[in-house]
């Protein structure tokens, strides 16, 4: 908007691993025991994609406030997790904001 506002909008895809997969989205037979999920097998590939807006204010040349508002929908084996369908959600939203001092 100007020096000392910017406001932004970004788009945004990530994918993972198998191994990343196994540890966040993966129920083996003992977990399954221990949760009362069901078991299940993610393997690797997309795992979501989103969307944010953000800004930026700054009251002078070291200091500001800036803010985060995203939203991301996991995919595939991801989204079919148990533990995402039985006990989280498949959309993921954020909210957040801090103060900076730059050196």
């Amino acid at each position: 908007v100007n020096r000392m506002l910017r406001i932004g909008v970004s788009a945004n895809a990530s994918f993972a691993t198998n191994d990343y997969f196994d540890t966040y989205f993966s129920i083996d037979a003992d977990g399954s025991a221990a949760s009362g999920l069901a078991q299940s097998d993610a393997g690797g590939g997309a795992r979501d994609v989103g969307l944010e807006i953000y800004s930026i204010l700054s009251f002078s040349k070291r200091w500001g406030v800036f803010s985060r508002l995203s939203y991301n929908r996991l995919l595939g084996d991801a989204e079919n997790s148990p533990i995402v369908q039985d006990a989280g959600s498949a959309d993921q939203f954020f909210v957040g904001t801090g103060l900076f001092f730059r050196f």
